[in-house]
């Protein structure tokens, strides 16, 4: 027969997962706002072997209760009085005061008083009325009560006062002139000290409600206004109180600052709803660095071991790894392993091998090496004492001889014992899965390194010398020997100590974990007349040194042979891990008595929610008898037996309070085996039910939420104190009550899930636009399925389609938007053309047009062709006035017809035109003549009506169940078009449904009530498929499937006949059963399912309008106009103010007017004209210039002959010549040139030349190759230089101009923010063309603080003017883009020259001019009076420009010479006379100057 031996048990690694959430605790707060909590625990499985701890919080916290507290309203302060009503006599005055010091909130009280305060006043006599003059009234002394007056209907204190006084219920008026009725009477407003005429309506102060005048008095309409809904503030965080693991801090705030009322809306943004009040909450997980540290726990000990007799012990381990250490935790403390001897030597050793020796009673501890370890305990079974005889309990086995122990199968001496000890990496707890079997052998001799200690093996134990500065927790010695047993026989007591000093904690390191003692019982064979101990009592002290004890009772026949002690006392200790949050013991309070045994009780307070222990302590105290009356009379005098002492009350017994012994002494005592409870003895004490206790009964409850209620065997309800022998009972849990202790059984009850009620249906998940859908649902929770109770069986989601209008189409009514073009794709419009005719006429009329065309193969839409008509005078035949009496002014002409409408529906248009008479000899023009001509107006102002036409039917949607019987939808729209300002609308319906996947779910078959059919999916299925608005199709193909027998519907899951069938109308409401309601002015009746409504045409009383037009163009093409757009009735209401046109109108601006004619930069005025060249005049008319060309052709003319030039050379044989020109006139405008020679020749015959002659050169080309220039020739001689210099013309110039080149920018500077460079044109280039060219410096270093004195820093000047060179160019000197510019700039009234600030008159003038065959200018600067000659123009510089006078030009030989001087900076001498400078030499050929430099 086989044996299996040494197996093996391991734990499975198992993770942790979360336990289903406790209940929800009480609420902190009744209101105002708190915080509720619970807890679930990692025991679903728990975590086991290297398995994970559950992941996420254990606690979970919500608000509740966040109405806000009743409080009740009080009185803020009165306002000021008003002043009296009246200005003389009696009047009143009034204040008020509101209810906002606080303001009440959560349901509180409403201030108790009035808001407004009534009061007389006079401030003088009013002078004496004579009454006969008010009608109607009398004088009395002392008139009737109020009211008098219109004032004093709203507020009156009355007084006896004379005066005028109105009859038959009429009241004075507030002058007082006159009696009036009082639906006459103004209402007076004190507080506004105004008075409002009777029918007036005011807004009242709450926003919602209206005040009418009504007789003299305002009455106000008093509906609850709607509130909308604010948020409070944020909750403070919750706290974080965990050091490590997961946890959550949460904050909330709700909508009730206030709350909504009477439909105010929520506030935006609520995550969920508290009643029905709105909740945001925030939670965030709080900043925790780690798991929290897991201890590790030991598993079980193993069997121990099958004995072999050959080795002699037997062996049993156990594995630190429920759980194992992990995250920081401790490491499991005591050993791992034990050994003993063998216990039933079921083997018998025939030869001890390895130097083993045969032990009759086998070897004492130690054994072997491994009994060295730290991790094996080696026990010794029995330690035999010399007087008694143990023979029977020796075990034989083999061992090694004393001073040996056995290794390897082999004996050796201690000093070859190998060392064990673990691995680092198993040391550390901090990994995720920790080994328990990696251990580390060192041989005997050899050292090792182990953390930070050098360790050597000797003697089987590992000696360790620490470093210094490493941190080493504590390690503990081995175990002592086991001392002498307490007792010979009935069960004894060993232990043994070990000390924390292998090694001793160093720098910071922790303690040894575990205890430093052991204890085992011995010698527990019984001894005779003894009877067994009791248990051990509990420990005396729940933290430190204590003690507890047993009893036993020696038989009464075998008195003489009983020695020993009847109580055994042991110390033991409590664990101290709360010790020090305690607070000290206070002192004992004076004993509750003087004699006959009382009681004295000390406290102290935890000052850590940590704290272990009891805050109560009590002992006996003057148990002596009293003198006069002895003991109480349920108690007794004796003496105290054996331990007694503690407990003696029934507080003990339960475990409130903790007993406190100092012995016992004889006197007044309970009788034995009774308690002391309230001042009596008693047998059996009451049992206290804690808060524990109901928390575990009420989260074993069937329904949490429920108040708990736990009734006792007499089915009476549970008080505070449970009597002995009572059981309490609640759902399937129960408590028993025995003698003050609680012995409880905690099921919960095993409950099948219920369905809750149906929620109500949803809103429709659409407003507009198509078909939505309801929804409602319920939930497993009338009860909920708990402890493996069924869940509920059925759908938990209900649907039902709600069909919804079109929506509304809103038609832009705003501006069009201006400066894109008219439509995409095309060109921009041309320039209009010229008028068709030069006068126009309504029947014939002169027409202008421009064009686009469409670009780039756009789908372009719009028109490519526009027609205007021109605004110009009548046509006529009749022959212009002439003389001095033909003065007329303009005149209008009759309009012609209107043309026909431009569209026969919708906005169309009309114009008309008429023409005016020119105006003659200086006549008026006509009033409105630019825009007069032509007058528009809208026609046919209705709206186009259009018939509805369907679209086209959108796809089946997906079913919207999988099984069990659904639903797939199509629709289509109104909208092909879409039915318009009274069209028809489209006949049938929008949507349509068939039903499909009929199947059953899952293979239970139908559920109960349905029957399978063969075609399941037939229209009508269910109730609901008859709703309003709704087709049901049998379009598709029949499905096997699950309905409710023939003459059924189906409704909310059970068959119904169909008169039971509740109606759904369009809106997704149900009706029920026969219900009649009245739509419009029809009777709608629920009949089997179906809504049925008489037919009858509902009269239209309101007004119903088509949508806004377009706004219309704007009226004009500038300055202000106005825009208008139209609507219709469409209602067909008989009402005349639905059957007009409205009209709404708005202005336009189109920007300011452009000039009509401008010439020159000059505005022309309307009739005026001028000359364009000379060939072309032109008019300013209505319809801008117009230009016609004239016959202007001139034909050349020469000059006279110049005189004969005088002979060149005094000898010798010369030339003379005479020039002429033809510019007499020159020819232009195609005109003919002059014929014949412009120059002539002759001989001058001189006396030949004694000795050398003087040759001359030849003449050189004319300087200028068209216009007026000049030509020189040069003769040397022996003294001088000769040079000859005359006029020449070779051709008219071409009409184009030439511009010459740029010259150089100016430079840039912070005075200087804007560069400028010139030009000119070419000499003889007669033209006009930019002179000038600007642009901005860079300006970065330019700020606030870099302008030298005077100049100022200005960030927004204009670009030019600052400076005097601009004077001259002031039109043509600009930046583009640049309004204004920032630099330095002079002060106010000062320009800039040269860098310094100077006035107007102090600014030299810019003059350009070619030179040579220079193309850029050159520059000269003409200082202030100093004049220079420009072609035939003498002009004078003044405030920095040029003032010129024209002078005829006397021929083209004749020289002009000007001179002037310019100061020349640094030019002085050395007597202080200014040097000379250049002079200019100005040569005049026809208007042109041609400046020569000279040195004087």
């Amino acid at each position: 027969m086989g044996k299996i031996v040494n197996c093996t048990e391991r734990l499975c690694n198992v993770s942790g997962d979360w336990s289903d959430w406790t209940p929800w605790s009480g609420c902190s707060t009744s209101c105002g706002g708190g915080n509720q909590h619970r807890f679930r625990f990692c025991n679903k499985p728990p975590v086991s072997g290297n398995g994970l701890p559950c992941i996420g919080p254990e606690e979970e916290d919500a608000p509740c209760n966040i109405q806000q507290c009743p409080r009740d309203g009080h009185w803020g302060t009165w306002s000021p009085w008003t002043d009296c009503s009246r200005s003389c006599g009696e009047g009143v005055r009034t204040r008020s005061r509101l209810c906002d010091s606080p303001p009440p909130q959560g349901g509180g009280d409403f201030c108790e008083g009035l808001s407004t305060g009534t009061e007389w006043c006079s401030l003088r006599h009013c002078p004496a009325t004579d009454c006969s003059l008010v009608e109607g009234s009398v004088y009395e002394r002392c008139g009737p009560p109020c009211p008098r007056s219109c004032d004093d209907i709203s507020r009156c204190v009355w007084r006896c006062e004379p005066g005028c006084y109105c009859t038959n219920g009429l009241v004075l008026n507030v002058n007082g002139t006159s009696c009036v009725e009082k639906a006459d009477c103004p209402c007076l407003d004190m507080r506004a000290r105004r008075r409002y005429s009777p029918g007036t309506v005011l807004p009242r102060g709450d926003g919602c409600n209206n005040c009418s005048c009504v007789k003299g008095e305002f009455v106000c309409s008093n509906q609850p206004c709607p509130v909308d809904g604010g948020w409070c503030l944020w909750s403070p965080w919750t706290p974080c109180s965990k050091t490590c693991g997961a946890e959550t801090a949460s904050r909330y705030r709700s909508c009730s600052c206030p709350q909504p009322l009477h439909n105010g809306t929520m506030c935006e943004g609520a995550q969920q709803l508290y009643g029905d009040i709105g909740l945001q909450i925030i939670r965030e997980r709080c900043p925790v660095l780690s798991f929290c540290p897991v201890d590790g726990s030991w598993s079980p000990w193993t069997a121990w071991s099958s004995c072999d007799g050959c080795i002699g012990v037997s062996v049993r381990a156990r594995r630190c790894g429920s759980p194992p250490p992990r995250f920081g935790g401790r490491q499991c403390g005591g050993e791992a392993e034990q050994s003993r001897l063998c216990q039933d030597n079921s083997t018998v050793c025939a030869d001890c091998s390895g130097d083993q020796i045969f032990l009759p009673c086998g070897r004492s501890c130690p054994r072997s090496c491994d009994d060295l370890s730290p991790d094996v305990l080696c026990l010794d079974d029995e330690v035999l004492y010399p007087d008694s005889d143990s023979s029977l309990n020796c075990r034989p086995s083999c061992g090694c001889p004393a001073d040996l122990l056995l290794l390897n199968g082999s004996c050796v001496s201690w000093n070859e014992c190998h060392c064990k000890s673990r691995g680092t990496s198993v040391n550390s707890s901090w990994s995720l899965y920790p080994g328990a079997e990696d251990w580390v052998y060192t041989e005997a001799g050899e050292s090792v390194k182990i953390d930070c200690d050098n360790c050597t093996c000797v003697n089987g134990l590992l000696e360790c010398v620490p470093h210094s500065a490493c941190q080493f927790n504590g390690g503990w010695s081995i175990w002592s020997a086991w001392s002498r047993c307490s007792q010979p026989c009935g069960g004894g007591s060993q232990h043994r100590l070990r000390e924390c000093n292998s090694p001793n904690p160093q720098n910071g390191g922790t303690g040894c974990p575990g205890s430093p003692g052991q204890r085992r019982e011995c010698n527990n064979s019984p001894c005779a007349g003894w009877s067994p101990w009791t248990e051990w009592s509990s420990c005396s002290k729940s933290c430190g040194a204590g003690f507890e004890f047993r009893n036993r009772s020696c038989d009464s026949d075998l008195q003489e042979s009983c020695t020993g002690n009847a109580q055994d006392t042991r110390s033991c200790n409590g664990s101290c891990d709360a010790w020090l949050v305690w607070s000290k013991w206070s002192s004992w309070s004076p004993c509750s008595v003087s004699c006959g045994g009382g009681e004295q009780v000390r406290n102290r307070s935890c000052l850590n929610p940590l704290c272990q222990g009891f805050p109560v302590q009590s002992k006996t105290c003057q148990t002596q008898v009293c003198l006069e009356v002895g003991c109480p009379s349920d108690r007794l005098y004796r003496e105290c037996v054996s331990s007694e002492g503690c407990p003696y009350s029934c507080a003990h017994l339960s475990g409130l309070v903790d007993c406190f012994s100092e012995g016992c002494e004889e006197g007044c005592h309970c009788p034995i085996n009774m308690y002391l409870h309230n001042g009596s003895c008693v047998k059996e004490c009451p049992c206290v039910l804690t808060e524990e206790i109901l928390q575990l009964f009420q989260n074993h409850s069937v329904d949490s939420s429920v108040s708990l209620t736990i009734l006792m065997d007499n089915s009476a309800e549970v008080q505070e104190e449970i009597p002995s022998g009572t059981t309490l009972h609640h759902d399937c849990s129960n408590c028993s009550c025995r003698n003050a202790q609680l012995l409880c059984s905690f099921s919960a009850c095993v409950l099948d899930g219920q369905f809750s009620d149906w929620s109500p249906w949803t809103p429709c998940s659409r407003s507009c636009g198509g078909i939505g859908h309801m929804m409602r649902s319920r939930d497993c929770s009338k009860p909920a399925p708990t402890n493996g109770g069924r869940d509920c069986v059925g759908p938990r989601i209900d649907f039902k389609f709600c069909p919804t209008a079109e929506c509304e189409v809103s038609i832009p009514t705003g501006e069009p938007v201006t400066g894109l073009p008219d439509s995409d794709g095309f060109s921009p419009w041309s320039s209009w053309t010229r008028c068709s005719r030069n006068c126009t006429d309504t029947e014939f009329r002169s027409t202008k047009s421009r064009t686009r065309f469409c670009q780039n193969h756009h789908n372009c839409t719009g028109e490519t062709f526009q027609e205007r008509p021109c605004n110009l005078p009548q046509c006529t035949n009749e022959t212009e006035c002439s003389g001095r009496n033909c003065t007329r002014d303009c005149s209008w002409n009759m309009w012609s017809e209107w043309s026909e409408c431009s569209r026969w529906c919708g906005v169309g248009q009309q114009h008309r035109l008429r023409t005016y008479n020119w105006p003659h000899s200086g006549g008026q023009w006509c009033e409105g003549i630019l825009t007069g001509n032509l007058e528009i107006r809208f026609c046919n102002i209705k709206a186009c009506k259009v018939n509805g036409g369907w679209s086209n039917w959108s796809p089946w949607s997906t079913c919207d169940r999988s099984c069990g019987g659904g639903k797939s939808l199509r629709m289509r729209s109104c909208t092909d078009p879409p039915p318009k300002n009274g069209g028809r609308r489209c006949s049938g319906e929008r949507f349509e449904v068939e039903i499909c996947n009929v199947q059953p779910c899952g293979t239970d078959g139908c559920p109960v009530g349905l029957v399978h059919m063969d075609c399941a999916n037939k229209c009508p299925r269910a109730c609901l498929d008859f709703q309003s608005g709704i087709v049901c199709s049998n379009a598709g193909m029949c499905e096997a499937g699950c309905r409710c027998p023939r003459g059924y519907l189906e409704q909310d899951g059970v068959c119904v006949a169909p008169w039971q069938c509740q109606c759904t109308d369009a809106f997704g409401q149900a009706w029920a059963p026969g219900s009649m309601q009245h739509i419009d002015c029809n009777n709608c009746t629920c009949t089997e399912g179906r809504i049925i409504c008489s037919n009858n045409s509902c009269p239209t009383y309101e007004c119903s309008w088509s949508q806004w037009s377009m706004w219309s163009s704007c009226s004009v093409s500038c300055a202000t106009g106005v825009r208008s757009r139209f609507r219709t009735s469409t209602s067909g209401s008989s009402d005349r103010k639905c059957q007009q046109e409205q009209l709404q109108t708005k202005p336009c601006d189109q920007g300011p007017c452009p000039l009509l004619c401008v010439h020159d930069n000059q505005e022309m005025q309307l009739g005026e004209s001028w000359f364009v060249g000379e060939c072309k005049q032109c008019l300013c008319t209505p319809e801008g210039i117009y230009c016609q060309p004239l016959d202007c052709k001139v034909d050349g003319g020469w000059t006279p002959w110049s005189p004969w030039s005088d002979c060149p050379v005094t000898c010798g044989q010369g030339s003379q010549t005479r020039t002429r020109a033809c510019i007499n006139p020159p020819p232009r405008n195609n005109g003919s040139v002059c014929e014949g020679l412009s120059a002539q020749t002759q001989n001058c015959s001189i006396p030949p030349c004694p000795g050398h002659r003087c040759v001359w050169s030849e003449w050189s080309s004319c300087s200028q190759t068209c216009g007026i220039g000049y030509r020189s020739r040069n003769c040397s001689e022996a003294q001088q230089e000769l040079k000859e210099l005359e006029a020449c013309y070779t051709q008219p110039c071409p009409a184009h101009c030439e511009m010459g080149g740029w010259s150089e920018w100016s430079d840039c500077s912070c005075i200087s923010p804007v560069q400028h460079r010139y030009r000119i044109a070419l000499p003889g280039k007669l033209c006009k063309g930019q002179v000038v060219d600007s642009r901005l410096c860079n300006q970065t270093e330019c700020e606030d603080g870099h302008c030298g004195s005077p100049f100022e820093y200005q960030a927004c000047k204009p670009a030019c003017g600052g400076h005097c060179s601009d004077l001259g160019y002031s039109p043509e000197c600009h930046v583009t883009g640049q309004d204004c510019v920032a630099g330095c700039y002079c002060p106010k009234g000062l320009l800039e020259q040269d860098n310094r600030c100077v006035t107007l008159a102090e600014c030299n003038c810019h003059h350009l001019y070619q030179s040579g065959d220079r193309t850029s200018p050159l520059s000269m600067h003409v200082r202030p009076g100093d004049s220079i000659l420009i072609g035939c123009q003498t002009c004078v510089c003044t405030d920095g420009r040029f003032q010129c006078i024209n002078q005829s030009c006397k021929g083209v030989n004749m020289f002009y010479l000007s001179f002037f001087q310019m100061t020349v900076p640094g030019a002085c001498g050395v007597c202080g006379v200014r040097a000379a400078s250049p002079v200019v030499v100005a040569f005049a050929l026809e208007n042109e100057l041609f400046p020569i430099y000279r040195t004087l």
